[in-house]
Order: structure tokens, then C-alpha cells, then sequence
């Protein structure tokens, strides 16, 4: 599983990122202890309920401009594919996404500003969301401690969405002004069927990117037709992939897969930390594990938050 896979940008000083050699490197390694499937096979191994053995396949996830400016170009050339999971809202409205605009304030001033920002919108109230502890915990587990999470778990998962979207409106509107974010960060429409064209696998992430679980039933319906019926209307055909925003088991449950697979959904991926088993796809295909990018040799994310806190002492 990916997130961003990109060039530093000197505007984004202290964003999170793993450096595109650091992914090319990263394939060569694959390549090295295994293979990178064809779409072919993966597609028939899935069928048969059947996982090959030591063959690494890169999912990517939420739209991102450099997956199809950077990432599909590198996987057409060593002759691979890649699943990339497209949240639609951005497609349909422009707008960028709140876990995506949290992203900005982080990457353009830093964690410990951003965080003292925060503190100064919310002063002595308590957010409604603080049971989330959890969820936030299973999410970010492989992230380190510091301010930038503490935002992030503040924000996610302490607010309610309601009252996220008023901070975040207010945040941005002093600290992330000016430029055009939206057309920086997301692949347009093109984008997503030059993806189609190359052989990639185009799956659904929801609307909005919102945690699943916390929505009610008809909320995620919603979501989940939203998505599905917006990205069926760029690729030009029916939806069958799809992965969980947040990922990990607490981002989603039995009624997100019902949901999914009423609509045609087939194949649907968590985040958990082994390899696809056959019983997976035997019982619970919609739940199908996939390891986080960090873990393997040279997953490594670029911090430059905790670049930042380094070069001050």
C-alpha cells in the first residue's frame, strides 16, 4: 500500500512523502526476493482462490496526481501494473478532501505549528469524538509520535466531521491560501482512464475518504454507491475493486461489505500486516490484507517534519 509517491516540493517543506527513487528502489527489491505480477495472473490467482507465492503487487491509494504523472510510467516500463483506489468527491467537485488538507497544513508549516494552531481554535473544549483513541492507535501505529499525529488523531478521529470541516475551513483559510492545491494534488478525470488505458486496475475509495465505521447506514451507502457510480462514469465500465479509507479492521464492518458486494464489488482490501491467504479469498474477499509500504526496504517515508525538529537541535 502506497500514499504519496513523489519529487520534494520546496512549497510542502515538511511533508511526509516516500521519494520516487526510493520507490523505484523499492520495486527493484521486489524484484530481487520475488517478481511484480502481471495483472493477468494476480486477476486468474484471485479466481482460483489460489494467492502465488513470493509476487508482490503495489496498490495505491486516494488519486494522487503523481500516480499517474510518475508511478504508472514506472510499473509500464518494467512491464507490471498497479491497483490504484480513487476517492470521487475531488473528480466531481474540485475540492480537496479533509484527510488531504490536513496533509497540506502538515507538509506546508510543520507539525508543532500546526498543533499550536489547533490548540488556539479549540482552547478548553473537549471534542465529542475522544473514544476514538483506539481506531486512531491501529491507524497510525506505524507513524511515529510527535505533533504532526497528534493533529492528525485530533482531527480524524476526535472531531466529529462537522466541526472537523469548521477547524479545518478555519486553518486553511489562514495558513493554506494562495495556491491551487486541488489541480497539485489530484489525477483529473484523463488521468484515470489514461490509468484504464495502460492495464492498471482502477478500484473505488469512497466519496469523501470518511471512516466508514462511523457512518450510519444510509451515510455509507452514500459513500459507497457515490464512489462507485462517479468512477463507473469515467472508466466507462462496472466498479469491482475497492479499498477502505484508514484501512485496518476498525475502518470498516460486515455492513460495508454487504454494501460492496450488493453493488458489484468483488474484491476489497484492508490494511494488515501478512500475506493474502487462500482462505481469504475462500471466506472474506472483501477483507483482503495488504502490508503497508514502510515495512519492506527502502518504504522509508521522506518526514520532513522530523527533518525540521532535527535540524533545530
Amino acid at each position: 500500500m502506497y500514499h504519496y509517491v513523489r519529487r520534494h516540493d520546496p512549497e510542502l517543506p515538511y511533508f511526509t512523502y516516500l521519494d520516487f527513487d526510493s520507490f523505484r528502489r523499492q520495486l527493484d527489491w521486489f524484484e530481487s526476493v520475488g517478481r511484480l505480477a502481471s495483472r493477468e495472473e494476480f486477476e486468474e490467482a484471485l479466481e482460483r482462490g489460489q494467492p502465488l507465492p513470493d509476487v508482490f503487487v503495489p496498490t495505491f491509494d486516494d488519486g494522487l496526481v503523481e500516480h499517474a504523472q510518475l508511478v504508472a510510467h514506472e510499473l509500464e516500463r518494467r512491464g507490471t501494473f498497479g491497483v490504484f483506489f480513487v476517492p470521487t468527491a475531488p473528480l466531481e467537485t474540485g475540492r480537496i478532501l479533509d484527510v488531504h488538507r490536513i496533509h497540506l497544513l502538515l507538509g506546508r508549516h510543520g507539525g508543532a505549528a500546526m498543533l499550536d494552531a489547533l490548540d488556539g481554535l479549540l482552547g478548553d473544549r473537549r471534542l465529542p469524538g475522544e473514544g476514538d483513541a483506539r481506531r486512531a492507535a491501529d491507524t497510525y501505529r506505524h507513524q511515529p509520535e510527535g505533533p504532526a499525529a497528534r493533529f492528525k488523531r485530533i482531527l480524524n478521529y476526535q472531531a466529529s466531521g462537522t466541526e472537523r470541516q469548521a477547524l479545518l475551513d478555519a486553518l486553511c483559510a489562514s495558513h493554506l491560501s494562495g495556491t491551487a492545491w486541488a489541480s497539485r494534488l489530484y489525477m483529473t478525470e484523463s488521468d484515470v482512464r489514461a490509468l484504464e488505458r495502460m492495464g492498471m486496475i482502477v478500484g473505488g475509495h469512497s466519496r469523501t475518504h470518511e471512516l466508514l465505521s462511523r457512518l450510519s447506514p444510509l451515510e455509507q451507502e452514500a459513500e459507497i454507491t457515490g464512489s462507485l457510480q462517479a468512477l463507473s462514469g469515467v472508466i466507462g465500465r462496472c466498479v469491482e475493486w475497492f479499498a477502505y479509507p484508514y484501512g485496518g479492521w476498525h475502518s470498516f464492518g460486515p455492513l460495508t461489505e454487504t454494501t460492496l458486494a450488493r453493488h458489484g464489488v468483488r474484491f476489497a482490501f484492508n490494511v494488515e500486516d501478512r500475506d493474502i491467504a487462500p482462505w481469504d479469498l475462500r471466506r472474506r474477499p472483501l477483507a483482503l490484507p495488504r502490508y503497508d509500504c514502510n515495512l519492506f526496504p527502502h518504504g522509508r517515508a521522506v518526514d520532513g517534519d522530523a527533518l525540521s525538529v532535527a535540524r533545530s537541535i
